[in-house]
C-alpha cells in the first residue's frame, strides 16, 4: 500500500529531507558544515520521480522529542488562509498571513479564536503593508511591523491596541526583539540613516545603535528568515550563499556544501540566476538556496530550496555528523503528514497541516487506494476519537515538534 503522505503532502513538503546524526555521512569542521545531497536525490530518485519509500524516517532517528497538535477554531472570523509566521507562547498561537490578508490571528493553545488584528489603512494606527510580526516577552505583546510609513502596532495576548510606534528610522521588512534590543532588517533601504544597512540594531526607542550588516549581497538583500538569535548573540544567513555569518566578527559560522546539487556558481548573483530561470524554466535536482535557520544546543536545523521543493536538514552539532532520512510523516500519535513548516525555533519546529489531509487519514481510505485503518489502525481509531468530526474546509492543524536535547 501507497505511504499516505505520497497522496497527501503539497508539492512543497513532498521531499522533506532531514540530515540527522544517524548513520554518518557527512565531512564537517568546527566551522563549517559539508552537506552532500547526492546520496540523498540517488536514494529516492526513480525514473518515475521520487519513490519516498526508499528512505528511512525522521522519526526513527530520535531527532524529535515529541509533538503536540493544535487544532485551530474554523468560524468566519477565524478563517486565516495562507500562513506566512507562527508564533508560538506559553498560551498563545499567533498566526500571520502577510502577503493575502495582511492580519494576524490570535488563538490559545487549545486552538481557541480568540481575535482578529487587521488594520489595513492610512490612518494613525494602521498599516499600509504587513511585513512581519514579532514577539516581546518582556512586554508580552504581539507586534504588527508595517513597512511603508515605518511603523509598529502592538497588542496584548488578548489583542487590545498597547501601543503605536510611528517614524522608525527605516521601513523594515523584517524585526525580533531580544533583551532590551530591537533586531531589524531593512532590504538595504536605508542610506540616509545608515549607508544602506541591512541588519540594525536599536535600542528600546528604536534609535539606531550599531549597523551589522552592510550590502549582504548585490541584488539580494535579506528577507524575513534572515537572521536568527541563539544563545544571547545573533546571526545572519546570506541565504543567496549558503551561509551563516556571525556579524560582529563577519566570520562564517556555518557553510552548506551541497556537491553537484548546488546551483552552478555562475548563478550566485540573484539577477543572473532569475533570467537564467526566465529562459530555462527550473533547474532540476540543483539546491537553489537556504532560507529558514536556527540551532539549539545539539542542532542546527536549515530549510532549503531543492528544485523547487523545500528541504529540511539537521544537523548534529555534538558529534558533527548528519545523514538523510525522509521526514514525510509522524507514525505516533496519528500517522499524520509532518506538514509545512513555518518556523523554525531555537527548541522547536512549527508545522501547518491542512484539514484536508486530516479528515482523509479519519476517514480511513482515500482515492489512491490508501487503505489507512488497515495500515494504522489503532492511529486512526485514536485519531477519530480525539477530532470526531473535521471538515476538509477548516483552519489547519498546527504541529510542534520538539527537539531533542
Amino acid at each position: 500500500m501507497k505511504h499516505p503522505t505520497a497522496s497527501l503532502l503539497s508539492a512543497t513538503t513532498l521531499l522533506l529531507v532531514a540530515l540527522s546524526s544517524c548513520n554518518s555521512k557527512t565531512d564537517s569542521s568546527d566551522n563549517i558544515i559539508k552537506i552532500n545531497l547526492d546520496s540523498t536525490i540517488e536514494a529516492i530518485n526513480t525514473e518515475e520521480g521520487y519513490d519516498l519509500s526508499k528512505a528511512e524516517n525522521i522519526e526513527n532517528c530520535g531527532i524529535i522529542d515529541g509533538v503536540e497538535y493544535v487544532r485551530l477554531e474554523t468560524s468566519d472570523d477565524a478563517l486565516i488562509g495562507d500562513v506566512d509566521k507562527i508564533i508560538v507562547t506559553e498560551d498563545r498561537i499567533f498566526v500571520a498571513n502577510l502577503r493575502e490578508f495582511e492580519c494576524c490571528h490570535i488563538f490559545d493553545r487549545k486552538g481557541k479564536f480568540i481575535k482578529k488584528l487587521a488594520r489595513k489603512g492610512r490612518a494613525g494606527n494602521e498599516y499600509t503593508y504587513l511585513a512581519d510580526i514579532f514577539y516581546n516577552p518582556d512586554s508580552h505583546t504581539i507586534n504588527l511591523l508595517g513597512r511603508f510609513k515605518a511603523k509598529i502596532l502592538s497588542f496584548d495576548k488578548d489583542g487590545n491596541e498597547v501601543a503605536v510606534y510611528n517614524e522608525l528610522p527605516a521601513e523594515f521588512t523584517s524585526m525580533e526583539y531580544h533583551k532590551g534590543k530591537y533586531y531589524g532588517t531593512t532590504g538595504g533601504l536605508m542610506p540616509e540613516k545608515c549607508d544602506s544597512c541591512d541588519l540594525v540594531v536599536m535600542n528600546s526607542q528604536f534609535e539606531i545603535e550599531k549597523c551589522l550588516v552592510k550590502n549582504a549581497y548585490a541584488g539580494k538583500h535579506l528577507s524575513n528568515d534572515s537572521f536568527y538569535l541563539y544563545d544571547g548573540e545573533i546571526f545572519y544567513t546570506n541565504n543567496w550563499l549558503m551561509q551563516v555569518i556571525n556579524p560582529k566578527s563577519g566570520e562564517t559560522r556555518w557553510e552548506f556544501d551541497f556537491g553537484s546539487y548546488r546551483r552552478p556558481k555562475e548563478l550566485d548573483n540573484p539577477r543572473d540566476y532569475f533570467k537564467y530561470i526566465d529562459k530555462n524554466s527550473r533547474l532540476n535536482n540543483k539546491v537553489t538556496n537556504v532560507s529558514k535557520i536556527n540551532e539549539s544546543k545539539d542542532y542546527v536545523v536549515c530549510e532549503f530550496n531543492h528544485s523547487f521543493f523545500y528541504a529540511l536538514g539537521i544537523y548534529d552539532k555534538q558529534t558533527k555528523s548528519s545523514n538523510v532520512v525522509i521526514s514525510s510523516y509522524m507514525e505516533q500519535p496519528y500517522a499524520l503528514p509532518f506538514g509545512d513548516i513555518c518556523t523554525v525555533g531555537e527548541s522547536h519546529i512549527i508545522t501547518t497541516i491542512s484539514a484536508s489531509s486530516v479528515a482523509r487519514l479519519q476517514r480511513g481510505k482515500d482515492d489512491y487506494g490508501n487503505d489507512f485503518t488497515k495500515e494504522f489502525p489503532k492511529q486512526i481509531e485514536r485519531l477519530r476519537a480525539d477530532f470526531p468530526t473535521i471538515s476538509e474546509e477548516d483552519n489547519p492543524f498546527i504541529a510542534i515538534y520538539t527537539l531533542k536535547e
